[in-house]
């Protein structure tokens, strides 16, 4: 039988008293460490999950806070801007007197001449005539004519032919006698001669008019 001695003797009690005492500490640690848990943490959980199996209750509006009688937008409503007002009415104006009315003969020297220019060498010449004052005044077709004249030297000419068809029956005839005419300088003046044909006999001289252009 081996001997043991006083001193290991000694050594293997303390090694087993030192293990017991750890084994009672861990024991003590793990009691004094026990997880409690709270239920109320886990209180929304189970809202959710009865509130899924109602599917009659009614949902939960998100803007329910934006419904109260603090909300200061709550009464805004969006209207229509109101209707323009309609523009006032025009002041009535005095109808153009018929040159019939003034007891104008008609083919007569009544209206004048106006001259625009048109480039840096023509001018545009025009002039109203009144042709018949009602349909029995044209009892045959004929042509107006008009020429320019510039320093006693003809330069352009116009022509409408005039007939019975087209006479208004309800008032005057008015023609416009309208041409391009060449001009030889900046300012001067030129002459309108006013003649009637008909048929084929020789143009019969109306009337001239004269007029001033400036370019």
């Amino acid at each position: 039988m081996p001997r043991i001695s006083l001193v290991s003797l000694a050594l293997l009690l303390s090694g087993a008293a030192f293990a017991q005492d750890a084994d009672e500490l861990l024991l003590a640690d793990s009691t004094d460490d026990e997880i409690v848990i709270d239920d109320s943490e886990f209180e929304f959980l189970r809202n959710n999950k009865d509130s899924a199996l109602k599917p009659d209750a009614a949902p939960v509006d998100d803007f329910d806070m934006f419904d109260g009688e603090d909300n200061e937008f709550s009464d805004f409503t969006l209207t229509a801007p109101p209707a323009p007002a309609a523009p006032a009415a025009p002041a009535p104006t005095a109808a153009p007197v018929a040159p019939a009315a003034l007891d104008i003969a008609p083919l007569t020297d009544t209206f004048s001449a106006t001259v625009r220019p048109a480039d840096a060498g023509s001018v545009v010449v025009e002039l109203p005539v009144m042709v018949a004052a009602g349909a029995s005044d044209v009892s045959a077709d004929f042509w107006l004519i008009g020429e320019v004249y510039v320093g006693g030297q003809k330069v352009a000419e116009t022509r409408q032919l005039i007939t019975g068809a087209g006479v208004s029956a309800h008032g005057p005839t008015m023609s416009f006698l309208k041409v391009q005419a060449p001009v030889p300088a900046a300012k001067g003046q030129l002459e309108v001669r006013v003649s009637r044909a008909v048929g084929g006999a020789a143009p019969e001289a109306l009337y001239a008019r004269t007029a001033s252009w400036s370019l």
